[in-house]
C-alpha cells in the first residue's frame, strides 16, 4: 500500500485547507467567515475536477470566537451559487467542533441545526472529535484498501494545518 501524501491547498488568515486523497480538511479558527467559507467551497470544487470524483469535506472549527460574517449580497449569491455546484460533487461531510463545555455543546447543536435546515443531498453529521470525524468521512468515501493511509495522510495533515496558525 503507497502513502497518500497531504497537500495543502490554502492559508488564509482564519482557515487553512489540504486535501488526502478525495478528503478536503478544512481548519477554521472559529466559524471564519464568508470570504473563507467561498475559498473553502473554490477549493473543494477544484479538488473534484482533479481527481474526476466525488470528494468528502472535513471541517474542523476550532476554539476560536469568530462568528460567520454573512457578507454582502455579492457574496451570499456566490455562496448560493457554488454551494449547488459543491453539493454535486460531495459524498459526505464531516464537522469537528472540539470545544468542550457548555459553548462547544451550543455551538455543535447550532451546527446540527444547519445541517437539518440545509438539507443537504449527501449525509452530513457533527462531531466532538477529530479521530471519529476522520473515521466516520474515510469511511463513507474512501476505496478501502486506501482507508488506513488516508485517514494517517489526514492525520498528518491535521498537525500540519494546526502548526500553521
Amino acid at each position: 500500500m503507497q502513502p497518500v501524501a497531504f497537500e495543502p491547498l490554502l492559508s488564509l488568515p482564519r482557515v487553512r485547507v489540504g486535501a488526502a486523497g478525495p478528503v478536503l480538511l478544512s481548519v477554521f479558527d472559529g466559524l471564519g467567515d464568508m470570504e473563507g467559507v467561498l475559498r473553502v467551497q473554490r477549493a473543494a470544487l477544484s479538488l473534484a475536477r482533479k481527481r474526476r470524483s466525488t470528494i468528502g469535506s472535513l471541517v474542523v472549527v476550532g476554539d476560536g470566537k469568530t462568528i460567520v460574517n454573512g457578507g454582502d449580497s455579492q457574496q451570499r449569491a456566490e455562496f448560493q451559487k457554488a454551494l449547488k455546484e459543491v453539493d454535486a460533487v460531495m459524498f459526505a461531510t464531516a464537522v469537528v467542533v472540539a470545544s468542550g463545555g457548555f459553548s462547544g455543546a451550543a455551538l455543535r447543536a447550532f451546527v446540527s441545526g444547519v445541517i437539518l435546515a440545509a438539507r443537504s443531498p449527501y449525509p452530513m453529521k457533527v462531531f466532538d472529535g477529530f479521530v471519529s470525524a476522520r473515521d466516520w468521512i474515510v469511511d463513507r468515501g474512501v476505496d478501502p484498501t486506501e482507508r488506513t493511509v488516508v485517514a494517517a495522510a489526514l492525520d498528518r495533515g491535521l498537525a500540519s494545518l494546526t502548526a500553521a496558525t
